[in-house]
């Protein structure tokens, strides 16, 4: 995934950017909430002298947030819409799986409620649009054809709006995913979670 988007990003630094009329600050805005260039974490500095590849690395660095942010919020979106919500020994299941991973106790609480969501938002969007589902780290059994067709409907009635292009170019691409591990539509099941057998 690393080096399809570094080969997205070398070919998107050729292309002239271009930006909406939004205010400066905005990134990207995804069913009223937006991302601002103040929200970006910044990449931990390194000492290496090759600027090109310090700035590709902090570019992919701040579009992994761009990523997460809208994804993040179609998910949120969309349940709300469709009254989705995560099954409480789902949520409970996450937090057993991750009781030794050193997190707070706010922290876990909040990543076991939004993937128990994403689960159960991901089960609901499988069965309404179909379409491949490939293996992502953190993300399994993730619907991608779905997340895209969902994606285009937000964008064509502009709620999902980029308010700069070199992001916008590079999450169309990055769902293309053309080498991913694709999951045979006869092994797709959204029964339980994959953390609930970590649970056990």
């Amino acid at each position: 995934m690393y080096r399809y988007l570094l080969s997205c990003l070398l070919f998107i630094s050729t292309l002239t950017i271009a930006q909406t009329d939004a205010p400066a600050d905005q990134v990207v805005t995804v069913a009223g909430k937006s991302f601002l260039k103040s929200n970006f974490e910044q990449p931990a500095k390194k000492d290496e002298q090759d600027e090109e590849n310090n700035q590709l690395r902090q570019d992919i660095f701040y579009f992994s947030q761009v990523n997460a942010f809208v994804l993040r919020t179609l998910v949120e979106d969309y349940a709300e819409h469709n009254q989705i919500t995560p099954k409480p020994e789902h949520v409970d299941g996450f937090k057993q799986a991750y009781a030794s991973a050193g997190l707070s106790e706010e922290k876990l609480a909040s990543l076991a409620n939004f993937n128990a969501l994403r689960f159960a938002t991901d089960k609901h969007m499988y069965e309404q649009l179909g379409g491949r589902v490939v293996f992502d780290q953190g993300h399994p059994k993730m619907p991608i054809e779905a997340y895209s067709k969902l994606l285009m409907t937000y964008k064509q009635s502009g709620r999902l709006v980029f308010h700069e292009q070199k992001y916008e170019s590079l999450f169309w691409k990055s769902l293309e995913r053309p080498d991913a591990l694709e999951i045979p539509p006869q092994d797709v099941k959204y029964d339980s979670p994959w953390w609930m057998s970590v649970a056990r």
